[in-house]
């Protein structure tokens, strides 16, 4: 469908979800914000998935230890 799909950016955030469920955040990481990344670009800041993106982010940030980089997204 292409980077630009919904779909696939939705797939791409499911499965660094599914990454992070498992404990593999590290593998998690690149592939969630290349995710936040499209969907920022092509949905918008203030679409719902999007947002649901950031805040994801926020959790694998924390995950990682990156206290600071979590709480910019939670905010």
């Amino acid at each position: 469908l292409g980077d630009a799909h919904l779909q696939t950016i939705i797939a791409m955030s499911n499965l660094s979800e599914i990454l992070r469920s498992r404990g593999k955040n590290s593998e998690a990481a690149p592939l969630h914000e290349e995710s936040l990344t499209l969907s920022r670009q092509f949905l918008g800041n203030e679409h719902p998935d999007t947002l649901s993106s950031i805040h994801n982010m926020g959790g694998l940030q924390f995950a990682l230890g990156d206290y600071h980089s979590s709480e910019a997204c939670y905010r």
